[in-house]
């Protein structure tokens, strides 16, 4: 407990005398008279003198306390804010040991005491007693180390102020981070002279203390939002860290934030408690400048059918919408830029880039609190090259921020695939899988296959594909296995579907298990496996394989057993393989399935069973596999993944969220070595990027939006990506206070909404809570008691006149 004025109270004390000395110098004495020997008189006058004695003595307590109160309040008591409780409860205890006191007081002065009464009595005050000193103790040992008194002390002020892409909600025609500014300009404004002032925002730096005051504003008037922000517990914790080397006893720390419950996301609860714990004389405000009341229509990222197109393919995607708020009509508007290989450009300092876009509209009408999807399909052809776009929502809204989001694609010229096969075998599983017309139209696949059988093969240059398949080989000579492994090994894609073709009962046809049919597939074929009752069938364990990308979401729901392998390879793998070999899917009896072999700057996947088994084989013979029987979904979509995975289509990161690492493959025969970048904040100064091994790599995806390289050989180039905010950078929830608490410790912080507040809660935390509106109140009671006492009291002691 801090005492703002000593002195009075010390005064108080010693005037508490002054009642007791008059009381005891104004004692009448005693004058005899001449009465008759009455006794009933005798025993009237014993009772008269007890109760007149208690009464006095009652008033002279009541008297001393008026003095005391009025002292106790003028000292100015005042305790931690999270003790005030403590001592309230204390008090109250005191008070009521007091009455008690006193009721025991006037039953052992009364003539006939009842020792009934007064035994429960005596025992409740022992009881009340001893619960008075154990709460006293309580509240004086748990009593807060936060330093009190003195309300003009320098302290060291830790401002956070949340600087997440939320903090842009537009409310009465102010962003939150605006206010937030606001608030802390004008907070900096009410610490004491020679305070010490450190400013952190959400970004991954660590705090400093400011020279003084001015500086503190001037870093407040450069706070910017963030899209890679920490949560605010990371920011706080290295903030208590900068505390503990402060310069002054007395610490405070402003939280200055919106409440949303992303800005709290963190794994420090505990490390935080302990901080706050370990740290003395801290006081902790929480300032919410955040909406209640949230109104905002939220445009997701839009999912991309495929990021790298075919040229005359068309570009389809949806995205997802949602609504806080009434139910809305708004208009979506898919804009894609329009090449121009002057730009990206340097003019007058800022960037110049396509301003010509093709457009398609939708109206979408979003349900209160409600979601929905809009789907886009623009089918015109678009050129070869990179090309970026968005998707906008109309009219403006509380969070601008997630009605614009970003997408680049790569249209290139339809992938060169070639397909081997022996005339018996038929490739219309392969071919109607991976190069489908897209809408009806003619040449929009992805895929152009061209078919071969094993006998033109002496004829064909490989270098012109990106892909070869054999489906169900023949035996092949060790000549063309080695031309295939310098195909692949050169950057190509080869896939190898095993089947009958290969058996040479009892096992594998020699041609199979040579040294350059090994060194292509991986491994040495050993027997075929039958299971002709049907139950074996491919058993995906981990998905984390690029293949399996669009499996991850239909797990649970694919039913691999409705597709039977009845025989499959068995392939005996080296324990240490030259390059590297690994088993990307088993089948049930944990025998592969399909392995992948990666030679030089290309791949080999070998599926142990084929794909272009018929539900009935010509020649009577028993199928392979059901694979392809039914609704072949899983069947389906392997097939189309491996196709995908061959041509090594899935290298460059077009599209990812701010923070992630961006790759793009650079084949430096056919694209420049060195790139200038330019970022989606046009004022921004141009930075230089170098290809290393093969690869454009940046990590400074600090924003949302088209970053853009561009480079020149032979002519420019011109690539790029598109970089989108996380899902969680524009959730509005608001926290609970029951998770705030979890965070910084029930009655640990104070909240405040406004100026006033913030005013009152920063006294209460210098000086304490004051005890001087509860004193006065005391005082104002007990005086009025004493006035009525005392006017009773003397009234009846007064003689009545002589006759």
């Amino acid at each position: 407990m801090a005492l703002a004025h000593l002195f009075v109270l010390t005064l108080g004390g010693g005037l508490v005398l002054t009642p007791i000395v008059l009381h005891l110098l104004m004692k009448p004495k005693p004058k005899p008279f001449v009465f008759p020997a009455l006794r009933f008189l005798r025993e009237s006058a014993v009772s008269n003198r007890r109760q007149l004695r208690l009464r006095q003595w009652l008033l002279l307590l009541l008297r001393c306390l008026v003095i005391l109160l009025l002292a106790a309040a003028l000292a100015g008591p005042a305790v931690a804010a999270n003790d005030f409780g403590k001592w309230i409860s204390t008090g109250g205890t005191g008070f009521l040991l007091a009455i008690i006191s006193l009721v025991l007081l006037s039953g052992w002065f009364r003539e006939k005491r009842n020792l009934f009464l007064l035994a429960p009595l005596a025992a409740i005050w022992i009881g009340l007693a001893c619960w008075f000193g154990w709460s006293l103790g309580q509240a004086m040992s748990a009593e807060s180390e936060q330093i009190l008194g003195q309300s003009e002390a320098p302290v060291s002020a830790l401002f956070i102020v949340d600087t997440s892409p939320r903090m842009s909600y537009r409310h009465e025609n102010q962003t939150h981070l605006g206010r937030a500014t606001e608030m802390a300009n004008w907070t900096i404004q009410q610490l004491p002279p020679e305070s010490q002032i450190a400013v952190a925002d959400s970004r991954d730096d660590q705090p400093f203390f400011s020279v003084d005051a001015s500086a503190a504003k001037k870093r407040i008037a450069t706070l910017e939002l963030n899209y890679t922000s920490l949560a605010i517990p990371e920011v706080l914790y290295r903030g208590l860290k900068l505390l503990e080397q402060s310069a002054h006893e007395r610490r405070e720390i402003y939280i200055i934030t919106d409440l949303t419950r992303q800005s709290w996301t963190s794994q420090r609860t505990q490390q935080i408690r302990d901080q706050l714990e370990k740290l003395s004389g801290v006081s902790l405000f929480v300032i919410d400048v955040g909406t209640s009341s949230i109104t905002n229509l939220s445009l997701a990222a839009p999912k991309l059918h495929s990021s790298v197109l075919a040229a005359n393919s068309g570009l389809r995607m949806t995205a997802d919408i949602s609504r806080i708020g009434p139910p809305v009509e708004r208009t979506v508007e898919l804009l894609i830029e329009k090449p121009d290989d002057t730009r990206p450009m340097i003019q007058d300092g800022k960037t110049i880039v396509p301003d010509q876009f093709w457009r398609l509209t939708q109206n979408v009408n979003v349900a209160e609190n409600g979601s929905g999807s809009t789907e886009f399909l623009f089918a015109e052809p678009l050129p070869p090259g990179i090309h970026h776009g968005k998707l906008v929502i109309s009219g403006t809204d509380g969070l601008m921020l997630d009605n614009e989001r970003f997408f680049t694609v790569d249209v290139r010229e339809a992938w060169q695939v070639l397909v081997i096969c022996p005339k018996d075998v038929n490739p219309a599983n392969l071919i109607q899988t991976i190069s489908p017309p897209i809408d009806g139209r003619p040449n929009s696949s992805m895929f152009q296959c061209t078919l071969k059988s094993p006998e033109e093969t002496s004829q064909i240059d490989l270098s012109q594909f990106q892909a070869v398949f054999l489906l169900d080989p023949e035996p092949i000579e060790d000549a063309f296995w080695k031309q295939l492994r310098d195909y692949v090994s050169a950057g190509g894609g080869l896939g190898v579907f095993l089947g009958n073709h290969a058996l040479l009962a009892p096992g594998a046809e020699p041609r199979f298990v040579s040294t350059a049919a090994q060194s292509v597939l991986g491994g040495k074929l050993t027997i075929p496996w039958r299971r002709s009752e049907g139950n074996l069938f491919l058993s995906p364990q981990n998905l984390a394989h690029p293949i399996f990308e669009p499996f991850r979401a239909i797990a649970t729901s694919i039913a691999w057993s409705e597709f039977p392998i009845y025989m499959h390879w068995g392939i005996e793998l080296p324990e240490n393989p030259e390059s590297p070999i690994q088993v990307i899917l088993r089948y049930g009896n944990q025998q592969p399935a399909l392995v992948e072999h990666v030679i030089g700057l290309g791949r080999v996947l070998v599926m142990t069973t084929p794909n272009t088994e018929p539900s009935r084989p010509v020649g009577g013979r028993s199928p392979w596999n059901g694979l392809f029987v039914g609704r072949p979904l899983p069947a389906w979509l392997l097939t189309r993944q491996i196709a995908f995975y061959l041509v090594q289509i899935e290298s460059d990161t077009l599209n990812i969220e701010t923070g992630q690492l961006a790759v793009l493959k650079n084949d430096l025969r056919i694209q420049p070595e060195i790139y200038t970048l330019y970022s989606p904040k046009l004022d921004q100064s141009t930075t230089k990027i170098v290809s290393v091994g093969n690869q454009v790599r940046y990590k400074f995806t600090d924003m949302p939006g088209q970053f853009r390289i561009k480079g020149n050989l032979n002519g420019p180039i011109i690539r790029g990506f598109s970089v989108n905010m996380r899902p969680a950078d524009t959730d509005l929830t608001r926290i609970e206070s029951a998770e705030l608490d979890g965070f910084l410790g029930k009655d640990k912080y104070q909240l405040a909404v406004d100026r006033g507040q913030i005013q009152r809660q920063q006294g209460t935390s210098r000086k304490g809570q004051e005890f001087y509106p509860l004193l006065v109140i005391m005082l104002t009671v007990i005086f009025a008691i004493e006035y009525l006492m005392a006017n009773r009291f003397y009234s009846i002691a007064q003689p009545t006149g002589a006759s």
